[in-house]
């Protein structure tokens, strides 16, 4: 019941190191992520193996080849290369490439107009790839809910089409569809547990009690970080930062910066100074 009603009010606000391994299946199967075998996996069905050029797997060379093709855009943040949080991110997206490449979009592309947001989606492979990884992770989500989870799964996808559709259209509306994607997805693998974590972290707001949180970071795409206060609950971003690790939802921010940490929950709230 306290899981449901966690759910339940996530899924209403958001629209350990590692405790587990990943249990959401993308219907694609590779090695273990961060292993000989993995590595090399990866360098074939990229087509980094065979050349001069090609860094060895597994140096930070080799990584940083993995994260261009595989679609690393200016402004994302991948987590730090040779961490297993940076393994679990290459890999979600190799699975999803990989699935797209045999597998349409979840809708029907045959009728929908070129000039529209499911229209680029279609055009898309980079698109294509991430709109089968949400419709995975939903059908994963929606099986293991129970009835009222999943009505309002269905509301929050409606609510989360017209979102995504707000970016247009056409070449220059792919980085943002992308966005709207990953964010999303990253979301619902936070909100229902389905990907490696590191946590629980508690950190504690002396100028105001009431402001102490804990917090669970997930491995996602992008990275997220799951915070509860008293009986509110947040899914969170990283996002780019001039120092230490940064972290946005709506009205919300976590903020870590040397030997403190900055928090901000709520519209106009204060921010506080905590620590962990």
């Amino acid at each position: 019941m306290k899981r449901a009603i966690v759910l339940l009010a996530l899924l209403t606000s958001s629209c350990g190191f590692f405790s587990h391994e990943n249990s959401l299946s993308i219907a694609v199967d590779t090695p273990v992520p961060c292993t000989p075998e993995w590595y090399s996996f990866v360098s074939r069905n990229l087509s980094l193996e065979g050349s001069v050029q090609t860094p060895l797997p597994g140096t930070p060379q080799w990584m940083q080849s993995v994260e261009n093709q595989l679609g690393a855009e200016e402004n994302s943040s991948w987590p730090r290369v040779g961490t297993k949080e940076w393994c679990s991110m290459a890999d979600s997206r190799l699975k999803a490439m990989m699935l797209a490449t045999s597998q349409p979009a979840s809708f029907s592309c045959d009728r929908v107009d070129e000039e529209s947001t499911e229209g680029t989606i279609c055009q898309t492979p980079e698109l294509v790839q991430l709109d089968r990884s949400l419709s995975e992770s939903l059908k994963f989500c929606e099986e293991e809910s129970s009835l009222n989870i999943q009505r309002l799964l269905e509301k929050k996808q409606r609510e989360w089409r017209v979102s995504r559709d707000s970016c247009g259209y056409g070449e220059e509306a792919v980085p943002c569809i992308a966005h709207s994607y990953r964010r999303r997805i990253a979301a619902l693998r936070a909100t229902f547990d389905l990907a490696l974590k590191k946590g629980p972290i508690h950190f504690t707001c002396p100028a105001n009690p009431d402001g102490d949180l804990t917090a669970l970071f997930y491995a996602t795409d992008p990275p997220t970080l799951l915070a509860t206060r008293e009986d509110s609950t947040s899914v969170l971003f990283l996002v780019p930062s001039e120092s230490g690790e940064k972290y946005e939802g709506e009205n919300t921010m976590v903020w870590e910066q040397d030997d403190k940490v900055l928090v901000r929950w709520g519209y106009g709230a204060a921010t506080l100074e905590c620590t962990k």
